[in-house]
């Protein structure tokens, strides 16, 4: 980078930096720390899980075999799915992959029960208000306890410095009309499979 345009770059970053807008590292409060990190492991045993019923979806489309009627995420709809499948190895993988489920969904259930009464212990006044919110269940209430912090709330850009979060500065439109006081909008991206993205609103607040 030449010498002018390392003014630029630096002119850049010192107007972020003075007008707030510069996500800054946030030093999470103890206490707090290491429910947060029980909380990033049931997202890895989840998604263990998805891995293990997505190989039961895809041996089934595979083989050529009718798709299921129903959902298989759910115990009552996983009877009887490896007899579909004639070949002993086969049906052995699939076997596998069911114990594999059965053995992760007590846990799972285990852990999510864990996570709340420790959240009604930590913030018990925070998690029941996120969980007032419509479309806020258990997990997500959860998530946005533990990842984002109650004391984030208050400051932008400290919000905006979490994974998968993105912040924005501007003019709100509804309809036809525009308010015209600079807000401030939080949103989740998700990622889904194939590679395509969502990004949902998950708060709105006036600067």
């Amino acid at each position: 980078m030449r010498g002018p345009e390392m003014n630029t770059f630096l002119w850049q970053i010192s107007t972020l930096l003075r007008g707030g807008m510069f996500p800054v590292a946030y030093v999470y409060p103890r206490g707090m720390r290491e429910t947060r990190d029980l909380l990033r492991r049931r997202m890895h045993l989840v998604h263990i899980r998805a891995g293990t019923l997505a190989h039961i979806q895809n041996t089934n489309s595979q083989y050529n075999l009718p798709p299921f009627s129903k959902k298989i995420c759910h115990a009552r709809n996983r009877q009887d799915i490896a007899e579909r499948f004639t070949d002993e190895s086969l049906r052995k993988n699939i076997e596998l992959d069911l114990n594999l489920i059965d053995h992760y969904d007590p846990l799972i259930t285990q852990l999510e029960l864990f996570l709340v009464e420790h959240a009604k212990i930590d913030d018990a006044f925070a998690f029941h208000l996120l969980r007032s919110v419509p479309g806020i269940g258990k997990v997500l209430a959860l998530v946005l306890l533990y990842e984002i912090h109650t004391h984030r709330l208050v400051h932008s850009p400290l919000l905006a410095s979490v994974r998968h979060l993105a912040y924005s500065v501007g003019p709100l439109r509804s309809g036809n009309d525009e308010l015209q006081e600079p807000v401030a909008i939080y949103c989740i991206t998700s990622r889904f499979p194939g590679g395509s993205f969502q990004r949902s609103i998950i708060g709105i607040g006036f600067i």
